[in-house]
């Protein structure tokens, strides 16, 4: 027969790895509910930008400044000013919902405009995610 101090000990052992248990499904609850949360904003910002409602509201002048500044930081030169005005749309979209997401979560760091992309249309964003996908 088993010793009670041995019993008690196994008891305790149990006891604690059923309340470290509880305390991870805790865990994992709330920051299930935290992301929820994160996936609502994020769907409202969409929504508000695709509906057209105004985020920050940037001057022509200084959308364009913007604009001149990334495509020098970029290299990026078009070939006619019918296809730099086309570009320029896109970027204006991209900058706008940068703006969108900074105003709804304080922070633009996941949507920007620093890297190479964003002059591309919604369509060429599809065509290189699926071309990405192939590849990984």
């Amino acid at each position: 027969m088993r010793s009670p101090t041995a019993i008690m000990a196994v008891a305790a052992l149990l006891l604690l790895v059923s309340l470290a248990a509880a305390a991870a499904a805790d865990t994992t609850a709330a920051e299930d509910l935290e992301w929820e949360r994160m996936q609502e904003l994020h769907l409202r910002v969409w929504a508000d930008w695709e509906a057209g409602m105004p985020g920050k509201n940037r001057s022509k002048e200084e959308s364009r400044r913007v604009f001149t500044e990334w495509k020098a930081k970029h290299g990026k030169k078009y070939n006619s000013a019918r296809e730099e005005q086309r570009r320029y749309s896109y970027f204006k979209e991209t900058l706008r919902m940068m703006d969108l997401h900074q105003a709804a979560f304080g922070n633009s760091s996941y949507y920007g405009i620093d890297g190479p992309f964003s002059d591309l249309s919604k369509e060429e964003w599809r065509i290189m995610s699926a071309a990405l996908k192939g590849l990984l």
